[in-house]
């Protein structure tokens, strides 16, 4: 039975009951799948939402969620108790741990934006949206002084669109929840399955860290605070 991934109907909603169909043992690390669930699972360069399953007989930590054949697996550990099949479960997640990775993961976006506005078409390849060390590569190369020269407009051009507090919205492309578009309010639609902020203010404060070429890669590596 797959999992319905509430997230995609309603990104704000961090939690939610739920009730257990499977629980794995795996060593030391307990799986556990629910009929719904509020968890971002790990996928498209952003990592996994962290937080509790539990109830009265049990606290359940989450640590990772892997989706596996449409299948949400919770990965963690029991802190207290232990939870039955069929059991009614409150699914938390933790909204400090959700917030950070909304605002790595639109500021790379924001990063396709303002690259735009300085005049590059660079077309955008792998990104890596995790707290640790984020960064989004586009195809194409560039000389060290062009990077060096890159670097501080790009950040200012990036901040710019912060700044200017601009909506952000998420549309389905069709009737499959699972193809979506994430837009900042006067920029083209970019197609992501991810979580985003509400608006571009709650990034804050963006910096480009370090601009290099890599494999025949432009990669651009950012931190937001």
């Amino acid at each position: 039975m797959a999992t319905r991934l509430l997230y995609l109907e309603n990104m704000c909603q961090l939690q939610c009951q739920a009730h257990v169909l499977e629980v794995i043992q795996d060593g030391d690390i307990y799986k556990i799948v629910v009929d719904q669930t509020t968890f971002y699972p790990q996928g498209g360069g952003q990592p996994a939402d962290r937080g509790v399953i539990q109830n009265e007989q049990a606290v359940f930590a989450v640590q990772g969620v892997s989706l596996e054949n449409a299948i949400a697996y919770h990965k963690g550990i029991f802190e207290r108790g232990f939870l039955s099949l069929q059991s009614i479960v409150e699914v938390i997640v933790d909204p400090q741990v959700r917030a950070l990775h909304n605002k790595n993961h639109t500021a790379g976006h924001l990063i396709d934006y303002a690259l735009a506005n300085l005049g590059y078409s660079f077309v955008s390849g792998k990104a890596y949206h995790f707290p640790q060390g984020p960064y989004v590569e586009y195809g194409g190369t560039l000389e060290q002084q062009q990077r060096e020269q890159l670097a501080p407009a790009l950040e200012k051009a990036a901040q710019e669109i912060i700044d200017q507090e601009l909506p952000v919205t998420i549309s389905l492309l069709g009737n499959d929840p699972n193809k979506r578009a994430m837009q900042v309010t006067g920029y083209p639609p970019i197609l992501c399955g991810g979580t985003h902020v509400l608006n571009t203010k709650e990034i804050g404060h963006i910096t480009i860290r370090k601009i290099k070429n890599e494999k025949g890669n432009l990669r651009i590596s950012y931190a937001v605070s």
